[in-house]
């Protein structure tokens, strides 16, 4: 006997007086534009804070870096007590993307670049993670923390470009 919860539900058919939804524009209502588009002055006012606040990202980023090692220790414990890492990879991944998009705003854009590597590699592990995939992750981890400590701003010069050489011959080498 078919139960009803079976059978196929008939799709209901299209509404013959559809509505034009127009999103919010709370944020672009926000904005002063002039004639030739944002207002400068608005612009300048808000480069001047995160100006300012360039010493509290050193701060800011050296406790993101702790979150980042903490979710990989955290990964690799589980993975080494033969649990799934799935939950710490997600933290990973999630505090590499908050550094990412922070990065460029105070002039560390390889933070922005490993952050972006780090987490399109995350991305891309089909579970279960394996202790290969981990140790990938802690080359990315050591990288930004490498960054930070040697206080490489902009592209970070010769250095700079040496670490994301190396960083994405690891990432080759994985690929195969």
């Amino acid at each position: 006997m078919t139960d009803e919860t079976d059978k196929p539900k008939a799709e209901a058919p299209p509404d013959p007086n559809p509505r034009l939804i127009k999103p919010p524009r709370q944020l672009a209502d926000k904005v002063t534009r002039t004639p030739d588009g944002v207002d400068t002055a608005t612009l300048e006012r808000a480069e001047k804070m995160i100006a300012s606040l360039q010493g509290s990202y050193l701060e800011w980023v050296e406790g993101d870096l702790e979150r980042l090692q903490k979710a990989h220790d955290q990964a690799e414990a589980a993975l080494a007590a033969g649990g799934d890492p799935t939950a710490d990879l997600k933290a990973l991944f999630e505090v590499a993307h908050d550094m990412k998009g922070q990065g460029g705003s105070f002039n560390y854009h390889l933070i922005t670049q490993v952050g972006a590597y780090l987490c399109r590699f995350l991305e891309q592990i089909d579970p279960p993670a394996e202790k290969r995939h981990l140790e990938i992750a802690k080359v990315h981890v050591d990288t930004m923390r490498l960054v930070v400590s040697q206080r490489l701003e902009g592209d970070g010069g010769p250095a700079g470009k040496n670490l994301i050489r190396g960083l994405e011959a690891v990432l080759a080498k994985h690929r195969g």
